[in-house]
């Protein structure tokens, strides 16, 4: 099953395509919605601010190509910005709509703690996931740079790992099947990094394609 990397102009490219080549995954760099192969992984990175990442993906034809894309039995992979704009929309510099394939926002950091919060969250912290299909990972250290999350879920059990980070759960994985998103950066976390990276993409290749109401 083909990989396709979106090139959205605000992402950290680069380091998304080492990773995947140290994996030993071919791939592809996309730069429009009309080069959307049907059934490839599609990766989604992303760093810097939800409405720039939103503003490409709707240039280049990707917000309702991609709902069509899993529907015809295609994969998404979400990295940072990359996972927060799978949310309905973010507060982030105003209130942007997302793609929506999880109902849930993405709010500040310090907007959803009872105690204060030091932002950007610069750390390496351990995941914890102790169910699902990333439980092996559960207690990796991984590496984020991130001052929002994607938060209030309608389904709360689609999180499929968290983080304890000033006082809160930060959403670290979100998992709905042909669907998964990382707050965290994969390819800036090491070994244990480029392992969950190609777990989740032999995840998404061996995963059955999305119902039709799921990207209504």
């Amino acid at each position: 099953m083909m990989i396709q990397v979106i090139d959205t102009k605000t992402n950290n490219l680069s380091n998304v395509l080492r990773a995947l080549s140290a994996c030993k995954l071919e791939f592809e760099v996309i730069y429009t919605a009309a080069e959307l192969r049907g059934g490839s992984v599609v990766v989604l990175p992303g760093v810097g601010a939800f409405a720039s990442c939103m503003t490409s993906l709707n240039e280049a034809g990707f917000s309702a190509a991609l709902k069509s894309h899993l529907t015809r039995g295609g994969k998404l992979l979400g990295i940072c910005v990359g996972m927060q704009a799978m949310a309905r929309f973010s507060t982030e510099f105003g209130q942007h709509a997302g793609l929506g394939f999880f109902d849930a926002k993405v709010e500040h950091l310090a907007h959803t703690s009872n105690v204060p919060v030091i932002t950007p969250n610069v750390n390496w912290l351990p995941l914890q996931s102790e169910h699902g299909r990333f439980a092996e990972f559960n207690g990796a250290h991984v590496y984020f740079v991130h001052s929002y999350h994607m938060c209030q879920f309608k389904e709360p059990a689609l999180i499929a790992g968290t983080v304890d980070y000033a006082g809160q759960s930060v959403c670290a994985i979100v998992d709905q099947g042909p669907v998964i998103g990382f707050q965290f950066h994969p390819e800036k976390s090491g070994e244990i990094g480029l392992r969950i990276l190609a777990h989740s993409i032999a995840l998404l290749q061996n995963t059955e394609p999305m119902p039709l109401s799921h990207t209504a």
